[in-house]
């Protein structure tokens, strides 16, 4: 029988990784003869909710007895990690004994003086039920509900601090895949978690030429490698895709100064969109993530700090969207919108000001400019002008007139195309499903 790990909250936004916890706990485990029956979990929640530390992600183990060796999905210090077959039956003792070394892990690498960090841990051989998932990457959670059915079911539980970190641990193990990725990621020494590594651009260019499966590595555009984070944690760097043996292939491409300590592959719902909820713009309410449709209704402008907002409508109403600044060149895309577009827009909705947070945007249909203009003079062969409001046109140079029914008309070319545009990858929300993934899902490559 499976026992379920659920873990969050044990990062800060200046330090810690909640995924460093897996690496622990699967070390100390692995010296009982315990294993991990599937790939670790890494389960990103509400990007909306104010009080999250960095990406709000969770994890999950499912820990197991067998001793079946299937497969490798990282290592620790050299020493493999295998996914094992799950045979025996979890006891009481047992689910004391992990719940035991969990806790002693995050008392020992949660960042305690920060007021903001508030890990939870729930241990327990009942799989909850997967409204908690969607709930908690869709909505806003709260505690007391958590709690109520911890008590009910009375599984093993901790939480430190405000105890908001169960809320992420028990829908990390209630997560049931419909659309899933994979991330490997890598761990410095313990000595050098502090010290940020050098490396190889061309290195991390190769992922995307060798990776088929692969997505968001570089960000060609402003020239800087996505893969490793940007506060200084435990990660060295993370590679994502949809192909888990492909990526054990980045071990050897990726170069850098600092040698892996640990690896170790988690299967994640980034990239999937799994937060996004088709509305109409009538319904939407702040913290959600939305899918709209509508026609643009207002021109984008350039605001203070260099956003740019415009405005969307449907049959239920009207909102702002924004391309904010750290969006760089998207901001270029969506100045290029004109009042009559029909539109869709992925996003996330601010509670102040209401604003949908664009991630994506598809330009379902362009608005056609078409302009009237005089005719040549069939004497002069120059442009002729408006002789007055409906008296037609007259020519300077010899004066001939024509009637208005003369009027030449042509349509100005729209220089933005329809298709779809996202963000760029330094900008890219974890949930988000990249372009290059859609593509790749039409085409049944993943």
């Amino acid at each position: 029988m499976t026992i379920y790990v659920g873990v969050d909250d044990t990062d800060s936004k200046v330090g810690m990784c909640t995924t460093y916890i897996a690496i622990e706990v699967l070390k100390r485990l692995m010296k009982e003869n315990l294993g991990i029956v599937s790939y670790p979990r890494l389960v990103r929640l509400n990007p909306n909710i104010p009080w999250k530390t960095r990406g709000n992600g969770a994890i999950a183990l499912l820990i197991g007895t067998g001793s079946a060796r299937e497969q490798i999905i990282g290592e620790i210090n050299g020493k493999p990690i295998f996914i094992i077959s799950d045979e025996e039956p979890c006891s009481n003792e047992l689910v004391e004994d992990v719940f035991s070394t969990v806790c002693e892990v995050i008392e020992e690498f949660y960042i305690s003086d920060d007021k903001n960090t508030n890990p939870g841990v729930v241990v327990t051989c009942i799989k909850p039920p997967s409204t908690f998932y969607w709930s908690t990457v869709r909505s806003v959670v709260k505690l007391e509900s958590v709690m109520r059915w911890l008590e009910s079911q009375k599984v093993l539980y901790k939480g430190w601090g405000n105890k908001r970190g169960l809320i992420g641990a028990l829908a990390a193990i209630s997560w049931s895949p419909k659309d899933k990725t994979y991330e490997l990621l890598t761990y410095k020494n313990r000595n050098e978690w502090l010290k940020r590594p050098l490396y190889d651009k061309e290195s991390v260019k190769m992922l995307d030429k060798v990776l088929r499966c692969s997505f968001d590595n570089y960000d060609y555009v402003e020239d800087c490698a996505c893969i490793f984070p940007r506060a200084l944690t435990p990660v060295l760097y993370g590679v994502r895709g949809d192909d888990p043996k492909e990526l054990k292939l980045a071990l050897k491409i990726v170069k850098t100064n600092l040698r892996p300590y640990a690896w170790l592959i988690f299967e994640t719902n980034q990239g999937t969109d799994d937060h996004i909820v088709r509305v109409c713009i009538g319904k939407i309410r702040p913290r959600m993530s939305v899918l709209i449709e509508g026609i643009v209704s207002e021109k984008p402008k350039i605001i203070e700090g260099g956003h740019v907002i415009f405005k969307v409508q449907d049959d239920t109403g009207e909102i702002y969207c924004a391309a904010y600044e750290p969006t760089k060149g998207f901001r270029k895309i969506v100045l290029q919108l004109i009042p009559g577009d029909k539109v869709k827009i992925w996003g996330s909705v601010k509670e102040y000001p209401n604003t949908v947070n664009v991630e994506k945007i598809e330009v379902i249909e362009l608005k056609r400019i078409i302009i009237k203009r005089p005719p040549l003079c069939p004497i002069c062969k120059k442009r002729m002008t408006s002789a007055g409001k409906g008296k037609g046109f007259k020519c300077k140079r010899c004066g001939t007139r024509l009637p208005e029914d003369t009027a030449v008309i042509e349509e100005i070319p729209r220089k933005l195309k329809e298709g779809i545009y996202e963000v760029p990858p330094v900008a890219r929300r974890h949930l988000s499903m990249p372009i290059k993934r859609i593509k790749m899902r039409e085409r049944g490559l993943c």
